[in-house]
């Protein structure tokens, strides 16, 4: 299970139509700060495909209890705008499930 800061998880039920997941303009982080490697938790039951918004095989698939982070990931963070700039989006084929995103609090290691 990933590392979270715990006032900074987006918790989001994913739809079979495009569903923003993360976004860096969320309220939870200051203005000016910079929103760095994001981790993604499928914790429902259904597979989801990350970063796109219609289901292809072009997508990230993430099935039920699998996590991804996103080293590199780099968006200037803020009370939201109506910049999308750096929003991240899922989709299921079918269903919902539900996915955890935040901040990675601690880098992989190879």
């Amino acid at each position: 299970m990933a590392i979270f800061s715990s006032a900074t998880v987006q918790t989001t039920t994913v739809t079979n139509s495009a569903t923003k997941i993360f976004t860096p303009k969320s309220a939870l982080y200051a203005d000016g700060a910079y929103a760095t490697d994001v981790t993604i938790i499928n914790t429902g039951s259904t597979a989801c495909h990350v970063g796109i918004a219609a289901v292809t095989t072009t997508g990230l698939l993430l099935n039920p209890g699998n996590q991804v982070t996103i080293e590199g990931y780099k968006y200037a963070a803020g009370a939201s705008d109506g910049d999308t700039a750096g929003d991240i989006y899922a989709i299921t084929s079918s269903g919902t499930t539900t996915v955890e995103a935040g901040l990675a609090t601690v880098t992989a290691v190879d």
